[in-house]
């Protein structure tokens, strides 16, 4: 028989940062708030400009994330146990920003905009936890392609010749993975 629901151990080993705010009851609660999805190797998970109405907790497997305008793909990283996807589509069920592909058999745990708005409404305490989870993250990709941008900025200013389009390419790169969140 297939384990279906994602227990509590494995989602403390995989989302520490989460669980560790959580009440028992409110971790059992979220758990049950979740849907298994399996996906193999290729198969799409997201796509970039596509609506996403979900969140998804990596919790088996590799994810690679792209950027893509039209027949053009960027590799920015890879999503590995642990990590998860979609934070911004739980809020505002929006168009995706990146395509994301899994690079071996990967095992997630979904929550819907739909289900984190019912765990809003009769659960504000766990709801507030996922927030501000997600608030930490956007703000450490923020705060570090701040930092990148502004040593670039410096190099820049202290040699203007230093860039060439190969470089500013490299640095593009680097910024959109750390905006991102892959490195």
């Amino acid at each position: 028989m297939i384990e279906k629901m994602l227990t509590q151990e494995e989602f403390q080993d995989c989302f520490p940062q989460i669980a560790r705010d959580l009440k028992k009851s409110e971790l059992y609660t979220m758990l049950n708030s979740l849907e298994r999805c399996e996906f193999d190797t290729g198969e799409l998970v997201t796509r970039d400009g596509k609506t996403v109405d979900a969140l998804y907790f990596v919790v088996d497997g590799e994810l690679d994330c792209y950027l893509e305008n039209n027949s053009d793909r960027f590799k920015l990283g890879i999503i590995t146990k642990g990590q998860y996807i979609g934070e911004a589509a739980i809020l505002d069920g929006g168009p995706e920003s990146t395509t994301v592909i899994a690079a071996s058999k990967t095992r997630l745990f979904k929550m819907t905009h739909d289900r984190f708005q019912q765990l809003r409404a009769a659960e504000p305490r766990l709801a507030s936890t996922l927030l501000h989870a997600f608030c930490e993250v956007l703000i450490e990709r923020i705060q570090s392609s701040d930092e990148l941008l502004l040593r670039t900025l410096l190099k820049l200013k202290q040699d203007p010749d230093i860039f060439d389009t190969g470089t500013i390419r490299e640095m593009f790169a680097v910024v959109c993975q750390q905006l991102h969140g892959y490195e």
